[in-house]
């Protein structure tokens, strides 16, 4: 390959990466409830809405369509930001946007068993999945939604298309989400 095809090659990604619609609902929208099947957390086994059970706290929601060392990353630095914010009463939960399946359930088992995950519920969103795209706007593409709310409304919501994307952004939401948490 040359190195102006590579170049022209380089150049078509990022224009399509440009014309992609994001991820993700903007600061200060209100959300809306959405039904999930609690697979590891303290509702476990029974569909609920976690959107609802955690009121006005500040959340961390996290929406994958499948579980990764990325993912799992972010996992992990949500459930050590739950517990260095419990005195904010910071709350998170995973949502695994699948078909609800068996396997599913047991990789969400296996994955809080091999984490140490206590703190933030691993879950299977239960709403259809075409309301639950216009509701939070996450595209077909999107395979990492991160987003953080406080008082039902958006703090901010990442589209992350990669590691390092997730890693940082991650790390400014939760100090914003932190922050807006204090303010009380």
């Amino acid at each position: 390959m040359t190195i102006l095809s590579c170049v022209i090659c380089l150049n078509t990604v990022a224009a399509e990466d440009n014309n992609r619609t994001k991820s993700g609902l903007p600061s200060g929208t209100r959300l809306v409830p959405f039904q999930v099947k609690d697979c590891t957390g303290p509702a476990s086994g029974k569909s609920l809405c976690y959107f609802c059970r955690y009121g006005l706290r500040p959340v961390v929601g996290i929406f994958t369509r499948e579980i990764n060392s990325e993912v799992i990353e972010v996992l992990k630095k949500t459930e050590q930001a739950v517990n260095d914010n419990r005195d904010q009463r910071m709350a998170a939960f995973l949502v695994l946007v699948t078909k609800d399946t068996a396997e599913a359930e047991r990789q969400l088992k296996q994955l809080a068993k091999d984490e140490s995950i206590q703190r933030t519920p691993l879950t299977i969103l239960k709403e259809p999945r075409q309301t639950f795209r216009q509701n939070y706007q996450m595209q077909d593409e999107t395979e990492l939604l991160i987003m953080t709310w406080r008082n039902a409304k958006v703090v901010e919501s990442f589209d992350c298309e990669s590691a390092d994307f997730a890693s940082i952004s991650f790390q400014k939401a939760i100090k914003t989400l932190a922050k807006t948490a204090q303010e009380d």
